[in-house]
């Protein structure tokens, strides 16, 4: 019996330890049996983020609504609120990304303007972790997973990507904390896996600088952090050309490529323009902030010298 018990022991540490060992970059896995759900102890197993004391998870409050007049009328009103956030960014971007000018930390700031006044009208508080203080003082947490709401991401008509499909979008709430609040995406644009170990490629576009990037897909939930803190680098002069934003997803936020395990993604990342004479660029990707800094991130890594392409191949224009 006491065998068992160590070598059970004994393979749960392995299994564990190669797990941590094996995360990609910025990926981690996340199992989808409903029979071992990690989400039915925690609130975020990445953090290991339990339900806080006083809060209630947003799809327990919502089985109360079906039978309390008033956490119907809160819930409701809540998921109106988001619901209208939700519109109203996706509908500021893409009138800002009719242009390549436009720099998503902007676009999100007066977002996140226009979102708080929504809540701050329906006597709504945000609090951190993708949190909600009702105006009876209940407070609910983001928590569902499950409830997804599949639809094209159409914000970006220039594009040089595929689109991909969002299962989830952005919470108006977002907090690095709490998963739940993560984006998820699907069908995210493939390529041959002889590109799972290919660099970037920088290519000259109209008033901008095209990045295109590879990364295989480990896992069945694989988790990314583009930065906005991204910068191509001229090592002569040490001008750095920061990044604009990522077709399709968004900067400085963690989000989800769901159900595409074993592939290659290709994306696409927009910086402003090069002068002519540069030929050679580095590639600097911003770090994730050490207080939003999961402990599977791989290490930083930077390109050198990549060549500046003149044009981006008509034949991974996609529209």
């Amino acid at each position: 019996m006491k065998a068992n018990l160590f070598i059970k022991s004994t393979v749960w540490i392995l299994t564990f330890l190669v797990g941590n060992l094996f995360m990609e970059g910025k990926a981690v896995n996340v199992t989808t049996n409903e029979d071992d759900d990690p989400y039915k102890e925690f609130v975020s197993p990445q953090w290991g983020l339990k339900c806080p004391e006083g809060y209630i998870r947003l799809t327990e409050f919502k089985a109360q609504a079906q039978s309390s007049t008033t956490a119907k009328m809160y819930y409701d009103q809540l998921m109106k609120c988001i619901s209208k956030a939700k519109a109203k960014r996706q509908k500021m971007l893409a009138k800002a990304y009719r242009k390549k000018q436009a720099r998503f930390v902007e676009v999100e700031a007066k977002a996140m303007k226009e979102t708080t006044k929504y809540f701050k009208r329906a006597g709504i508080e945000m609090l951190d972790l993708g949190a909600y203080r009702l105006p009876d003082g209940t407070i609910v947490i983001e928590d569902d997973k499950h409830t997804l709401t599949p639809q094209p991401v159409t914000y970006q008509a220039i594009a040089k990507s595929k689109a991909p499909i969002m299962e989830r979008d952005k919470s108006p709430n977002y907090d690095a904390h709490n998963e739940q609040t993560w984006p998820i995406y699907t069908g995210v644009e493939t390529v041959s896996t002889k590109y799972i170990d290919h660099k970037p490629e920088v290519y000259r576009g109209e008033n901008c600088t095209y990045v295109v990037t590879y990364r295989l897909i480990g896992f069945d939930y694989h988790w990314f952090h583009p930065s906005s803190e991204s910068a191509l680098v001229d090592t002569e002069t040490g001008d750095r050309y920061m990044v604009r934003y990522m077709e399709h997803y968004a900067l400085d936020t963690y989000h989800w490529i769901h159900g595409q395990r074993g592939q290659v993604i290709r994306r696409v990342a927009v910086y402003p323009p090069l002068p002519e004479h540069i030929k050679k660029i580095d590639l600097v990707p911003g770090e994730i902030p050490a207080a939003d800094r999961l402990g599977n991130v791989a290490p930083h890594r930077e390109y050198n010298n990549l060549e500046v392409k003149a044009e981006m191949p008509s034949s991974n224009t996609i529209y």
